[in-house]
C-alpha cells in the first residue's frame, strides 16, 4: 500500500514526469518499513557498544564530610582524670570537621559472558543488515513492477 502511494506521489508530483530511478529514490526515502529496518541496524550497533562497555574499567568514588556544630561529649568519672571522687567531667572526643574520600577502580581481565554477548550482538547486527537488504530489494522490486 505504501509503495502504491509512493508511486502515485512520484507520478503526479507537480505534473512532471519522473524517471524510474527517481521513483526508487523517493520510495527508499519515504518507506517506513525500510526506514525501520535501517533503525534496527543502528540499534544493533548500539547493542554492540553496550556489550563492549562491560569490558571497560569501572571507577567508584565516594566521599563524606561531617561538621559538628557542637561536638558530642561523654561524661567520665573525675577520679580518672585526677579529680575528686563522685564528680564527673565532660570530655569531648573527635574533631569539629571530618572529611573522608575513597576511590576504587576495577577492571575485568576476562569475562566469558561478555564475549558470548558480543558474539550474539554481532550476529544480531548481521541479521538486521540482511533484513534491511531484503526490505530494500523488495521495495525496489515493487516500485519497478508498478512503474
Amino acid at each position: 500500500i505504501l509503495t502504491v502511494i509512493g508511486l502515485t506521489i512520484c507520478s503526479v508530483a507537480a505534473g512532471q514526469a519522473v524517471t524510474l530511478d527517481e521513483c526508487v529514490e523517493r520510495a527508499l526515502a519515504n518507506n517506513l518499513d525500510y526506514q525501520n529496518t535501517n533503525l534496527d541496524v543502528k540499534a544493533a550497533e548500539y547493542r554492540i557498544k553496550e556489550v563492549k562497555s562491560a569490558l571497560y574499567p569501572t571507577i567508584n568514588v565516594t566521599g563524606q564530610s561531617l561538621y559538628y556544630h557542637e561536638l558530642p561529649g561523654q561524661y567520665i568519672p573525675g577520679s580518672a582524670l585526677g579529680g575528686a571522687d563522685g564528680t564527673y567531667q565532660k570530655v569531648t572526643l573527635g574533631m569539629k570537621q571530618n572529611t573522608s574520600a575513597s576511590l576504587q577502580m576495577t577492571h575485568e581481565v576476562y569475562n566469558q559472558e561478555v564475549m558470548v554477548g558480543l558474539k550474539a550482538a554481532k550476529t544480531s547486527r548481521e541479521a538486521a543488515m540482511l533484513q534491511t537488504e531484503v526490505s530494500r530489494e523488495n521495495l525496489v522490486y515493487n516500485v519497478i513492477a508498478t512503474f
